[in-house]
């Protein structure tokens, strides 16, 4: 566990400062999103065509039982929906990222627009977008019947397993807040069975939110949360930074922190992401931030050059 932390760390250490060359970043999610393309492809020839279920992804009772869950070459569809940030029958992790992205998308686009309709698309954009999701969960039921499954509660035998795992879950955070019980699965293991609920075994706390807190306390968590504030925070400096001289590397940012938003809703109530196939993108998209930032000397040189010059980055 501690050699997969160090290894993050290096990751995100050493993509941050590669990925301060254009060309590399162009190049970096280009060979992602071609991978990306022929997992999605896969995919969405299983959820047509069908593919047997490798476990008992859904409640054999509710209206989802004969929806294919597509899990691609991941062989897991919650694995395959932190992996592309979206799922082919409705994830709140595609409306978190897509929220995400259209609020960056207007406020990047918006200075050049005219005047009515600077003052107009954001909300057009977010009306519309509401509106295409109240119709999709109206009249697609596939979708309704996956959204309502979201509020059966303890009527989803999935909902069921994930309530009693978070109640044992909140007792081990009572038990020690600050520091929790150590990270990785072998300190779960060890502790979660003598707070368990009768027959809800379970190898991690579903959440990665309550993962931290059992794993690290208030301690590791407020880290955890200062991390995203800096990355949101420092994303949008920088995005504010490239609207001014229309880079182009303005949209990659944007969609990093539209992944990134995807990747936080979807954690809220899965631990896929502590995978390897998950862990890495989610490094990446925070290295694609990092990689835009501009220390004290290169903005005073950004200070000092003409308007309209451009100073492509080292």
């Amino acid at each position: 566990m501690y050699f997969r932390c160090q290894m993050n760390i290096f990751f995100f250490i050493a993509l941050a400062r590669i990925l301060r060359v254009k060309e590399l970043r162009s190049a970096l999610i280009l060979v992602y999103s071609l991978t990306a393309l022929v997992v999605s492809i896969y995919g969405i020839r299983q959820w047509i065509f069908g593919a047997d279920a490798l476990a008992t992804w859904v409640d054999p009772e509710s209206n989802m039982a004969g929806v294919t869950r597509a899990y691609s070459y991941l062989k897991n569809p919650n694995l395959l929906a932190g992996y592309l940030t979206l799922c082919l029958v409705g994830c709140l992790g595609l409306v978190a990222m897509g929220f995400v992205m259209m609020v960056l998308l207007a406020c990047w686009l918006g200075p050049q627009l005219p005047p009515v309709w600077q003052r107009w698309s954001l909300p057009l954009l977010l009306g519309g977008s509401l509106a295409f999701v109240v119709a999709a969960v109206l009249f697609v039921p596939p979708v309704r019947d996956r959204v309502m499954s979201i509020f059966a509660m303890r009527g989803d035998s999935s909902n069921n397993f994930r309530l009693n795992v978070y109640e044992a879950v909140f007792d081990m955070i009572q038990a020690r807040p600050i520091v929790g019980i150590g990270p990785g699965n072998d300190a779960f293991n060890l502790i979660y069975p003598l707070y368990q609920r009768p027959n809800y075994t379970a190898l991690s706390a579903y959440s990665i939110y309550f993962e931290t807190l059992v794993e690290g306390g208030v301690i590791a968590f407020a880290a955890f949360l200062w991390m995203l504030v800096l990355s949101f925070q420092q994303g949008w400096v920088q995005l504010v930074r490239l609207r001014q001289t229309l880079d182009a590397g303005g949209l990659w940012l944007i969609a990093a922190l539209g992944a990134i938003a995807g990747l936080l809703v979807q954690g809220a109530f899965d631990t896929v992401w502590y995978r390897p196939q998950i862990s890495t993108l989610w490094w990446m998209l925070l290295a694609i931030v990092a990689s835009f930032y501009v220390d004290a000397r290169q903005k005073t040189t950004l200070k000092a050059l003409p308007s309209g010059d451009v100073v492509e980055e080292a």
